[in-house]
This record gives C-alpha cells, structure tokens and sequence, in this order.
C-alpha cells in the first residue's frame, strides 16, 4: 500500500501564503527522504492561503524532489478549460519525470452536471494519447472548428498521403490537432471522488480510479468503495486495473471520529489495517492539519514501517 499526506490548514496558522508554502515545502520534502510515496495539494480558493494553482506550485516542487509523486486533489473545472488542465498536468508529469497524479471532486460539489466531468477524463486521457485527435462531446467540442457533423466522442484523422504537420499548417482552423507536451508516463492515473452515485458507476465502468476525500464519514467510506467494487466486477474490470485511494484525518495519540482514525500507534496500525481489508485500498493519504512538528515521523517510522514489516 502506498502512503501520502494532504493538509488542511487552518488560515489563522499562517500571515502570509508565503509562510505556508514554505512550511508545506520543507514537509515534501522530508516526505521525499523519508519513504512516504505522496504529497497532494488541494485547489482552493476559500481562504487567503488557499492554492488556486497546485498544479504551478508542485511544478516548481518537481526538480527538487527525486521520489515522491506529486498530486493535485480537489481538482475543480470551473476556473480550468480541459485543454489547460491537459497541459498542466503534462508539464507537472515531463519536470517531475513521470510522478504527477491528479484527483477530481465530486461533480455535485461543484456544482456541474456529472457529464461534464466525465467528458474532461476522458478528453484529457485521449489528450495525452493521441495524436491529430477531436474531441465532440455534450460540453467539450474540441477544437473550435470541429463540424457539426463530426462523431460523437473521440474520433482521429484518417491517414493520408499528404499529411502536412500541425505546426505548419499556417494558423488555419483544423478539424484535427494534438495537444503538447505528452506526459511522462505512458497512462497517467487519474482520480476521481465517487461521492456521487452517477460518477461512481461511470468510474468503475471505465476503469478510473476512485478517491474518497477525508469529510466522508469511514463507514460511509467503505459503503462506497464497495459498491464501486460491484460495479466494477459487474464491468469486466479487475482491482487490478485501478488504485483506490482514502483520505483521513489521522489524530496521532488523538481521539477517533466517525471521520478520524486516532489513538496510539498499535490502535491507529489496527485501524488502517482494518480499514485496508474492508475496502482493498492501495493508496491511504493522511490529511494533516499542521505543518513539521515530530508526528510526520512518528507516521513512518511507527505507522507506516510498522504496517509493512
């Protein structure tokens, strides 16, 4: 199982966003040397130290990092064209050498129809696998010159003799182009939160990984991922193909919650092992509420190395 770490900071720990980037970096960091797999930076625009642009800070993060994956969470559509989002993750996933990762929220929290956001996936996901592509959707129609009587979905240029590329084609509209850069990696995971009932179904039906944020009470938590599991046997589709990642607060020598793992080491060890069995996940990411301190320590050495001897 992989092991990350998320914040939730509260706006009055810090003056200044300054002052929260820098304590958020020296976490990655020693998240970097010290065996954790993840970081994830959530997109905010709620309070002054919220990120807007995760995607712009972790980049900056990639080159002074050699292990940990990087990953955006809460990733919102309203502020973001799919095309700029396909092309932020690239550059995050070419500077960090394949270790971007990308999770969504729940299209109801948005407030969007559950369509939209399916359509994004899979117009990003074909964005980075295709060449001299299209995209006609209910809501994405890429690109702008795309006709009216063009295939519905994904759809690529049929090969021809004369085949001009794209960068020399002199700025004319084209029923076909190719989004720059590609990824690193050759099939990107991308998350998405399985809070609603609709996405959950379309998740598991194409194979997508699911993330359950850490607001969703832990029995609720493993209601959902089990009736993913279902839908996802009902498909066709294996465990296997995907990564099931929870989000939790985690109170180290700390009280327990219906939201919050909390206790001693060997009661929080039982807790995410119990937690693991119920729901096969294979990616926990602890939401931590301040930044240093010795607790990030005592999670690897005594939780996390302690789960895994």
């Amino acid at each position: 199982m992989r092991y990350g770490i998320s914040w939730a900071l509260d706006s009055s720990q810090y003056s200044e966003p300054e002052e929260m980037y820098r304590a958020i970096t020296e976490d990655i960091n020693t998240a970097d040397i010290g065996a954790l797999h993840s970081v994830w930076i959530e997109e905010s625009r709620e309070t002054a130290i919220a990120v807007s642009s995760p995607s712009m800070f972790l980049t900056h993060m990639a080159p002074i990092t050699d292990n940990v994956l990087l990953g955006v969470k809460n990733r919102q559509l309203t502020q973001s064209h799919p095309v700029r989002l396909a092309e932020e993750f690239a550059v995050l996933d070419v500077f960090s050498r394949g270790r971007a990762s990308m999770a969504f929220e729940a299209a109801s929290k948005q407030k969007i129809p559950a369509q939209r956001l399916h359509e994004t996936i899979e117009f990003m996901r074909a964005a980075w696998s295709r060449d001299n592509m299209r995209f006609n959707g209910d809501y994405i129609k890429f690109p702008a010159s795309i006709p009216e009587d063009a295939d519905e979905g994904l759809s690529t240029q049929a090969l021809e003799e004369d085949f001009v590329p794209q960068w020399h084609r002199d700025n004319a509209l084209e029923d076909f182009v190719a989004i720059r850069p590609k990824p690193y990696q050759i099939r990107p995971v991308i998350h998405v939160s399985i809070e609603d009932d609709a996405t959950l179904e379309w998740a598991a039906a194409h194979g997508i990984s699911p993330i359950l944020y850490a607001d969703m009470a832990t029995e609720a938590v493993v209601q959902r991922v089990q009736q993913y599991s279902t839908a996802l046997e009902k498909a066709g589709r294996s465990l296997c193909e995907v990564e099931i990642a929870i989000e939790r607060d985690i109170h180290i020598n700390g009280a327990a919650s219906e939201c919050t793992l909390g206790g001693d080491i060997e009661s929080l060890m039982t807790q995410i092992r119990q937690l693991g069995d119920s729901t096969q996940m294979s990616h926990l990411i602890w939401r931590r509420r301040t930044t240093g301190g010795s607790d990030l320590a005592e999670f690897v050495n005594g939780i996390m190395l302690g789960i895994q001897a």
